[in-house]
């Protein structure tokens, strides 16, 4: 595996290696992979913009993606992702017994909402759930009745829907973000 002992390598050293990598295929793999971990921790740690979008959507630093083939087997010209480890997400179960992710309740207008820095779903019955938001500043009302008329709307006319403006939302015990959670027994995705 191609080690760096500072983030600052001359052209011509990656050059060199990419060679002798490319008749090492795993080892120009690993090489990827490690490079793309440190692009990625770089953007969550010094641009808290891109932290606050991991942070919202529920992803952390610690998962893990594992590569698959560079071409699908299909035939369609991308690259493959042969397994995903992260957290796994309760799925909310609806008054009519459908089990659905939390990301079809809340609608996709959510996320274009400048205001929320991260959020908690948490069903408590199957018909009553609650947005647990942490707020960078005021919600505009407009924001509010979109969000409620929305997640009203998928869990049908018996639904109820409460969002609580908090400080802070406990992690998991993994420590990692648990975008939600069900009080319903549901299994998980």
């Amino acid at each position: 595996m191609f080690e760096f002992k500072s983030h600052l390598q001359h052209a011509d050293t990656l050059i060199r290696l990419l060679r002798h990598a490319k008749s090492r295929p795993e080892e120009l793999r690993r090489f990827q992979d490690s490079k793309l971990r440190f692009l990625v921790a770089s953007a969550y740690h010094r641009v808290p913009f891109y932290r606050s979008k991991f942070d919202a959507a529920g992803t952390g630093l610690g998962d893990i993606a594992v590569r698959g083939p560079d071409r699908c087997p299909c035939g369609a010209p991308f690259s493959t992702l042969k397994s995903i480890k992260g957290r796994q997400m309760d799925t909310c179960v609806t008054p009519d017994g459908r089990k659905i992710h939390h990301w079809e309740l809340i609608p996709m207008s959510f996320w274009d909402m400048p205001w929320f820095r991260r959020y908690q779903l948490v069903q408590k019955t199957p018909a009553h759930v609650v947005l647990r938001v942490i707020a960078s500043g005021e919600p505009p009302a407009e924001d509010l009745r979109k969000l409620e008329s929305g997640v009203l709307e998928k869990l049908g006319p018996t639904g109820t829907f409460d969002i609580e403006f908090v400080d802070e939302i406990a992690f998991a015990n993994s420590g990692k973000h648990q975008a939600c959670r069900s009080e319903v027994g549901s299994e998980s995705v």
